[in-house]
């Protein structure tokens, strides 16, 4: 798949259409697309001189609005491998190219300012917009593709930076991916590693050879070398859906994230276990002080020359610190039992007849809508999970431990390792301290705060299995 976009000597996109049989050669609108239009004459370049029409107008929400082609998942690879597109749009009929798309771009985000020579002549165009380089709006429409990478690429190896900082480049430019990839809508949903298979190549690839890691692997969306901090991510509301994501990206059971997968399409462990859109803010904010060991990993593929499609199954053995509360589904806060067992074969108390204290830095982000119907049906409202700690928060505006709720596997309960299954992301969030009342010490609350902020210290290290 890689291979057909990357190589093809220009590749057509119908955006406009939001089905096959809809066509995408019609005219357009120009009455609905534009107001105070005014109409100039035009002579095109070429021997011909040939001498057409240009509008000059204002069109609103231009630069900040998607076509029907960027909700779907499977179109993304097209745009991102291709070197040059040509796409027709309800507004506009849009060139780009590799050699292009420097000048007529929106900036992406970058640890980059390649030098003018990286740059392409400034009589290059696209469709007509000169992108101002302030531009902060709504860049799905022209993304960093393939082609910029491999600028930045070049640029890092003239600079000679090490094998580390490539690599650490090359994640970041993965998470990007993934930012614009799964908040799209699959027909298929156990496509969603296949649908972005081609992209996965040709990351393993750069990883390999410019990262010089012979021994990275694709584990169902992952990269073996980020985890398993990248473990940390959560999943949200895509904007535009009903219930959308709150300001802080949180999502809860009843905020619209889609149920569980009716069929496998990936583990609990990874964004391909989901149908809805992740972010890896909490995995890059502990990912300099990850406490947690991956230890092995046994990814089954569902094709074994397809090293990045899809998987039939998939289990981490992971080491790490870990600790055994209650989930108030009502709520969706974390209770700590006050007369906790450090017992990882403990499952039969329950919180009925448990004395408990609520943790006031906590919070959870649920992976689906589904999983507190189904808990509590077994185990009522409050539920017994297990937290295991991944790491501390120290970047990005985020301070504290981090990690994933765990329930174990019932059919699994006495394997050695322990086995469990992800049901969500934690965080304790140690900066809401400054948000409580001046607190000094002995008081109580001094203590049950300081029993947060260093929730997992004295815990016994334990090894387990994740599915």
């Amino acid at each position: 798949m890689a291979r057909i976009y990357n190589e093809a000597t220009v590749t057509i996109i119908a955006s406009r259409a939001s089905r096959a049989v809809d066509g995408f050669l019609g005219e357009i609108n120009l009455t609905s697309q534009t107001r105070l239009a005014v109409r100039l004459p035009f002579r095109c370049p070429g021997e011909d001189q040939t001498v057409g029409s240009a509008y000059l107008t204002h069109i609103e929400g231009s630069r900040d609005s998607s076509e029907p082609i960027d909700s779907r998942a499977w179109t993304l690879q097209e745009r991102y491998l291709s070197n040059r597109v040509l796409e027709f749009s309800s507004r506009q009929t849009r060139w780009t190219c590799a050699t292009s798309s420097a000048v007529t771009s929106p900036p992406a985000p970058s640890i980059l300012n390649p030098p003018p020579s990286a740059t392409t002549p400034n009589d290059s165009y696209a469709d007509g917009w000169k992108w101002d380089k302030n531009f902060e709006g709504n860049t799905s429409q022209v993304m960093y593709l393939h082609a910029d990478l491999l600028a930045d690429l070049a640029e890092l190896a003239m600079q000679r930076s090490s094998a580390a900082w490539v690599r650490e480049f090359l994640h970041s430019r993965w998470q990007t991916v993934l930012n614009e990839y799964t908040p799209r809508l699959l027909s298929v949903p156990t496509d969603r590693i296949l649908g972005i298979s081609g992209v996965a190549e040709i990351f393993l690839s750069h990883l390999r050879n410019e990262g010089r890691d012979e021994n990275e692997e694709y584990l169902a969306g992952m990269w073996r070398s980020s985890l398993p901090s990248l473990l940390c991510w959560h999943a949200v509301v895509a904007e535009g859906v009903e219930g959308s994501k709150r300001e802080d990206g949180r999502a809860g059971a009843k905020d619209g994230l889609p149920p569980s997968p009716d069929i496998y399409q990936g583990p609990s462990w990874s964004w391909a276990g989901v149908n809805c859109h992740v972010l890896l803010i909490f995995g890059r904010a502990c990912n300099r002080d990850c406490r947690a060991v991956l230890l092995d990993a046994d990814v089954r593929l569902a094709n074994a020359g397809a090293k990045c499609g899809s998987v039939t199954s998939a289990i981490l053995t992971l080491k790490g610190r870990m600790r055994r509360l209650f989930w108030d589904l009502a709520n969706g806060t974390l209770h700590v039992d006050l007369n906790e067992e450090l017992c990882m074969g403990d499952e039969v108390r329950n919180a009925i007849n448990t004395k408990t204290r609520k943790l006031r830095l906590a919070t959870v982000y649920p992976d689906t809508s589904d999983s507190s119907s189904r808990l509590s049906k077994e185990h009522g409202i409050q539920v017994p999970v297990w937290l295991l700690e991944i790491g501390n928060c120290v970047g990005l505006k985020k301070r504290g431990p981090v990690g994933l709720v765990l329930e174990p596997v019932s059919a699994l309960r006495n394997n050695h390792p322990p086995r469990f299954r992800r049901l969500g992301l934690f965080h304790i969030d140690t900066r809401r301290v400054q948000e409580t009342s001046q607190l000094t010490p002995p008081s109580i609350e001094y203590l049950e705060l300081e029993d947060e902020m260093n929730f997992f210290e004295g815990q016994i290290v334990e090894t387990i299995q994740l599915e």
